[in-house]
């Protein structure tokens, strides 16, 4: 049997209960991130605008933001004063890329992550010099087991001396000039069959269109560059029985 005190306690919860909260469902944990991501960005705006102030570490403006954070709104939020020393771009360029991005996005011209870079880069450089540099991010290929156990020491130094056994010209052979030296690779495309990569676009939408011809011609390129750093302008091979003038167009290596 219950006791007059915990029936009392009971009747206090029930009575100052928040009853708003009653038939609402739990946030999507997709939903808990997007709201975590933008509670941290607004604090990180917040310290990146304390950082122009002179004196101060990007430790201590680190710090002094999350205690303030905590005080207003009860919520800890981290921050990385590495993250702070690299927010190379101002709040209206941010804003500028993301609108462009936006809007090529909506022509269903979605610009993938390296496109951005690209651009961001672009801004950065013009804004803090050509030898700004940032890091890359990398797909990884497969590379077969027999191929990868020949990348040694051994198999590298015997190839390379017999490579410069061939161009030095020993055994009374003569030599091979730089000039003389090249090496090509050929790679084929297909222009108009569309790649799932991924792109960036406005919130909210399910797919993300990206426009594409449709076309399964094969397009082979062939590249050749010369040991004396010189090189041959690009080859291209279309398929077709005649010369079409659009090949031409948007030339800028003036490929043949």
């Amino acid at each position: 049997m219950k006791s007059r005190k915990h029936f009392g306690a009971s009747l206090t919860n029930l009575l100052f209960c928040d009853y708003s909260l009653i038939g609402r469902h739990a946030l999507s944990k997709r939903k808990q991130r997007q709201i975590s991501s933008q509670h941290q960005e607004q604090w990180m705006k917040q310290a990146s605008k304390d950082s122009e102030e002179p004196k101060k570490g990007l430790r201590t403006i680190c710090q002094n933001t999350k205690n303030e954070c905590f005080r207003k709104t009860g919520k800890l939020v981290k921050l990385s004063k590495t993250t702070l020393a690299h927010r190379w771009l101002t709040e209206e360029e941010t804003e500028a890329v993301l609108t462009f991005a936006t809007e090529l996005a909506n022509r269903s011209f979605p610009l993938s992550h390296a496109r951005i870079k690209e651009h961001v880069n672009e801004i950065c450089c013009a804004q803090y010099g050509t030898e700004f540099w940032s890091s890359r991010g990398y797909w990884s290929y497969g590379l077969n087991t027999t191929r990868a156990r020949a990348v040694n020491t051994h198999t590298h130094d015997t190839f390379y001396d017999l490579l410069e056994e061939a161009i030095e010209g020993e055994d009374n052979k003569e030599p091979i000039e730089a000039d003389c030296t090249y090496g090509a690779d050929e790679t084929s495309m297909q222009k108009g069959i569309g790649v799932t990569k991924r792109v960036f676009g406005e919130p909210g939408k399910g797919v993300q269109h990206q426009q594409c011809s449709g076309g399964r011609e094969n397009i082979t390129v062939i590249v050749t560059i010369c040991a004396d750093g010189t090189y041959f302008a690009p080859m291209v091979i279309f398929k077709g029985k005649g010369y079409q003038t659009n090949w031409k167009q948007l030339n800028p290596l003036n490929a043949s």
